[in-house]
């Protein structure tokens, strides 16, 4: 007849809701009195044995209580003795221990029996003599010790073969498989578990290898959902747009301004994808149109006396221009160069400060902590800007264009492999002057070549 001790703190959570144990006891229903007795001794040292006798619910099937039993087991103990080592039972239960690689602690209560009876697994470990003409005394302080020898190994042996037990039987789904700190401390154990006892088990090493795997997959999905993220933030949100210029050429009923609409579509061609943060330029650029546009209505204006009207209106003169050029690309190539130490260590949020402002400034802080919680950082390649131009000026923002190349390198993590990025693209830039400085208060990647 077997008997499961239980004697541990640990809080292992099962569907059986077995808890974690320090020892199962294997041994005959003839060496019943000797484990109370153990049984007594371990609750002496404040340890909660779980014996079969007590613990196993009547509307439970015996045999897998047995196995979760031992299962959840730091170690393994059979009580050796003539009865015991000829059980077919108490042998099933030796071949569950095995199976899984528990710790085995081989008791020797009463001799005379056959070497050859002994399983071959217990004969390969030292034995502790628990008979009666022993010390019980010493014998059990013998064992406590052998329990607790290199118990942070065995306990974390069985914490692992419990969680690898049940994603096992549950089909091994996903759900059930090891994550963050859980995976990093089970593949440490595992590296580390050379030449110590119990060895992993080969569920174990699938276990710890599919966790790996499956938390691999999720920080790449993760990191394209960031990249996506990131890509997103600043496109252009086409309704409103549309909702303006609309309303604006609903304006236009009469033929003689055809040439007019045509001049408003051309002006709208340019802003036409900028992103939703600069729908307010949009909207006041839109209105000045329609303002001209009615006003050249009423007075009965020509279209070409409207256009030489509104390009006079938009005129910079060559030094004004050469000043803001200027400007528009001291400040990108700053924002270029900088971004080696924002967006990596030290991440230098007080020079963002300097370059940046509005929804431009909201992002990359949003981005710079992302990478500092996810341990994560970009590496620059040397930048370049060309075929630069204004687009507009508005008082104190304007609209810029440039080509960039720039070489970027991403660093997910120490455990992940870097990925390559960048190359050449089309960029829009928003910037606006604040306290008289220069600042890109939003930025937009139009193309890619």
């Amino acid at each position: 007849m077997p008997a499961v001790t239980s004697t541990g703190n640990s809080s292992v959570t099962m569907v059986s809701e077995v808890r974690s144990n320090d020892v199962f006891i294997s041994y005959s229903r003839r060496d019943k009195e000797f484990v109370q007795q153990l049984d007594g001794a371990f609750r002496k040292l404040s340890r909660d044995p779980w014996i079969d006798w007590n613990d196993i619910q009547p509307s439970e099937d015996w045999w897998q209580a047995i196995e979760a039993g031992i299962e959840a087991a730091e170690t393994f103990v059979f009580v050796m003795s003539p009865d015991s080592v000829i059980s077919q039972v108490c042998r099933q239960e030796v071949e569950h221990a095995v199976n899984h690689n528990k710790r085995l602690l081989p008791v020797v209560r009463r001799e005379g029996f056959a070497i050859q009876d002994v399983h071959p697994s217990l004969s390969r470990h030292n034995w502790l003599f628990f008979r009666e003409t022993d010390d019980f005394n010493q014998a059990f302080q013998l064992l406590i010790k052998a329990l607790d020898t290199d118990l942070g190994h065995v306990r974390a042996h069985t914490r692992l073969l419990v969680r690898a037990i049940e994603w096992d039987r549950k089909d091994r789904n996903d759900s059930f498989l090891l994550r963050g700190t859980d995976l990093e401390e089970a593949e440490d154990w595992l590296n580390q578990s050379t030449g110590k006892q119990p060895e992993p088990s080969q569920l174990q090493k699938e276990y710890i290898a599919g966790s790996r795997k499956a938390e691999t997959a999720r920080q790449k999905a993760e990191i394209r959902q960031q990249r996506m993220f990131i890509a997103g933030i600043g496109v252009f949100t086409l309704l409103s747009v549309a909702a303006a210029v609309a309303a604006f050429i609903q304006w236009q009923a009469a033929d003689r301004l055809s040439n007019e609409n045509k001049i408003l579509a051309e002006k709208n061609m340019l802003l036409l994808n900028l992103p939703n943060p600069y729908e307010a330029i949009l909207e006041e650029r839109v209105n000045f149109l329609r303002t001209k546009i009615r006003d050249a209505a009423r007075a009965g204006r020509s279209a070409r006396a409207l256009q030489s009207e509104i390009h006079r209106s938009e005129s910079i003169s060559p030094v004004r221009y050469a000043e803001l050029k200027k400007a528009a690309r001291n400040l990108m190539n700053e924002w270029l160069q900088a971004k080696q130490e924002i967006f990596a260590p030290p991440f230098n949020t007080r020079r963002l400060e300097e370059l940046t402002t509005g929804a431009r400034l909201e992002r990359a802080r949003l981005a710079v902590h992302w990478l500092q919680v996810n341990n994560a950082y970009f590496k620059y390649g040397q930048p370049k800007i060309f075929d630069f131009r204004i687009i507009s000026v508005n008082g104190d923002q304007m609209v810029c264009e440039a080509k960039e190349t720039e070489d970027v390198t991403f660093y997910p993590n120490p455990r992940q492999s870097p990925m390559e990025q960048g190359g050449t693209r089309r960029t829009r830039y928003i910037m606006k002057k604040e306290d008289g400085r220069w600042k890109i208060s939003d930025a937009q990647t139009i193309s890619h070549d």
